[in-house]
């Protein structure tokens, strides 16, 4: 056969440069497909044999029987996995790309998962640096990566300058699976979008988009989970540190293997994933593009008014069973900004509004014949009254006024005040430490105890920063306490009983363990951070909360 009419051998090259998540991914999305004709059996064929090297199985026939047991979940068209919604489904009915939700949830935002800033202290392990310095956001992340893998348990690209938007056709799909505002609505011009293929199951709904490229390609995947993840999800990566990049209030971890990149958040209940043959630019002008929901992009907008003027924004935590009614951001004729959020559950109502003064005005507040109590907190008077059915608290800050309130209240105003604020002392701390590459750990405080006092202090002589907080119910209490040393001398001095320190090792730390009065306390240095831990007796075990921290 002459040179001209042999058949061109396809190159697969390019698979070598992928991790083998990305593979799986790439076997499972062509086995959920569609008979459609559009599968590369050779290309199957080569990845396969890719995996089989990498996971070292002895011979093909085995890298066949782990292909056709972990990467067919739809052998002979029929699932292997049997849920509610499968039964409901004819066996002869074809697998269709789009997509028939098991079951329904209203989209909650904002949410985080408080357990979830314990574990933070793994990250030290890989090294984390900064992509972006203000704005961090740490209690919806669940992080934890080495040298070689990574888990979980506004830049502009210079690579291209034309921006290909999302097709109509693919938004009207992400929004029957309210997914709208988590994918990009850009990318490299040279790439070219396939049709998105959806996967199913009783706890999740998976959408994927691979995008494809003259000689490189890459893929967006957003994983909505109904039930909480249990298993870990592991990204393969090279020695390259983890690198942290914040976008309209979510925290997106930015790992290197090889000649690939991956971008990766997650908030308890999606995951979005952005990985494969991306540069740095690229890949965070991807993220740029994610619009995100309305209340975060407000959120920002006011506390972008603030910063300009060298102010902190303050807001509620999420709140377990309530959800986002209503957000609204505007910034009036007298060039003031104002930010309002509402939520709801239930017969009960939350409703908080930010008001940047520009000018001396006086707003009134309506309220019943009720006294009218002054709480203060960090130092600041908070004016507490009530309006019929509602409770109300109002305060200033240099000049911006903070409204709080609340229909059916169920729990302690004040309570609600003090985590207003302890999620912002939480949040400098923070970027303080990661500016040294560094993590903030918190212990699991165990359930009974209040949130008490908290703050954060920055001795500007120093250059020290310091972050306490208190938990509290009667007599048992847990302190906690964080300061960033500058020098050696500068480190606390404890009191304690005639007895012997014990030094307990967990996670290559070693913990000084002491009594004083009718308390423990722990102490440990982590580089030229000390934390220090103070527990009344009989409130909790000091070995627990320390493993906690992991």
């Amino acid at each position: 056969m002459s040179e001209q009419n042999q058949p061109k051998k396809q190159d697969y090259s390019c698979y070598d440069k992928m991790s083998t998540e990305e593979l799986e991914e790439i076997l499972h999305l062509d086995f959920l497909a569609s008979e459609d004709g559009e599968s590369d059996l050779d290309a199957i064929l080569y990845i396969s044999d890719l995996l089989a090297q990498r996971t070292q199985l002895s011979n093909t026939e085995a890298a066949w029987e782990q292909f056709q047991t972990e990467y067919r979940p739809y052998a002979d068209g029929q699932s292997l996995y049997e849920f509610d919604c499968d039964r409901e489904t004819s066996e002869k009915e074809p697998i269709s790309t789009v997509p028939t939700p098991c079951r329904r949830r209203r989209v909650v935002y904002l949410r985080r998962v408080g357990v979830l800033v314990a574990a933070l202290i793994a990250c030290m392990l890989g090294g984390v640096v900064m992509a972006q310095a203000m704005g961090l956001n740490f209690f919806h992340v669940l992080a934890q990566w080495t040298d070689e893998t990574f888990q979980f348990v506004n830049a502009t690209s210079t690579a291209s300058q034309t921006r290909t938007e999302m097709s109509q056709e693919l938004q009207f799909f992400l929004q029957e699976l309210e997914m709208e505002e988590l994918f990009p609505t850009w990318y490299p011009d040279e790439f070219t979008p396939r049709e998105p293929r959806v996967q199913e199951n009783h706890s999740s709904t998976t959408v994927s988009v691979a995008f494809i490229g003259d000689n490189r390609s890459f893929s967006v995947r957003i994983m909505r989970y109904f039930i909480p993840v249990g298993d870990k999800v592991i990204f393969e990566k090279d020695e390259t540190p983890v690198e942290l990049y914040e976008h309209n209030g979510r925290d997106f971890y930015l790992l290197s293997n090889l000649d690939t990149m991956t971008a990766t958040t997650y908030d308890g209940e999606f995951m979005v994933t952005i990985g494969g043959e991306l540069t740095r630019e690229e890949i965070i002008a991807i993220i740029d593009s994610i619009h995100g929901s309305q209340a975060m992009q407000n959120r920002e907008q006011m506390s972008e008014q603030l910063e300009l003027e060298g102010q902190l924004l303050y807001y509620p935590p999420d709140l377990d069973g309530f959800y986002l009614v209503d957000t609204d951001f505007s910034i009036r004729s007298t060039d003031e900004a104002c930010w309002i959020e509402g939520y709801e559950n239930g017969d009960q109502f939350l409703g908080f509004q930010v008001l940047q003064h520009k000018q001396p005005t006086s707003v009134v507040h309506e309220k019943d014949d009720g006294p009218v109590e002054e709480y203060e907190y960090h130092g600041v008077i908070h004016y507490l009254f009530t309006n019929n059915q509602s409770m109300n608290a109002t305060w200033m800050i240099e000049n911006v006024e903070y409204t709080l309130w609340l229909v059916n209240w169920e729990r302690d105003l004040r309570e609600l005040i003090r985590q207003i604020y302890y999620q912002q002392d939480y949040e400098q701390m923070q970027k303080r430490l990661l500016q040294e590459n560094q993590i903030l750990s918190l212990p699991q405080i165990p359930d009974g105890l209040n949130l008490t006092q908290s703050y954060f202090y920055l001795d500007s002589t120093l250059d020290e920063s310091t972050f306490f907080v208190c938990y509290e119910q009667g007599e048992q209490h847990i302190l906690y306490q964080v300061v960033q040393h500058r020098t050696v001398s500068s480190t606390s001095v404890y009191e304690k009983y005639n007895t012997p320190v014990e030094e307990y090792t967990y996670g290559n730390i070693t913990y000084c363990i002491f009594e004083n009065l009718d308390s423990t306390t722990v102490a440990w240095m982590v580089d030229n951070v000390e934390y220090a831990l103070i527990v009344a007796d009989g409130t909790a075990d000091v070995k627990e909360l320390i493993q906690s921290l992991y």
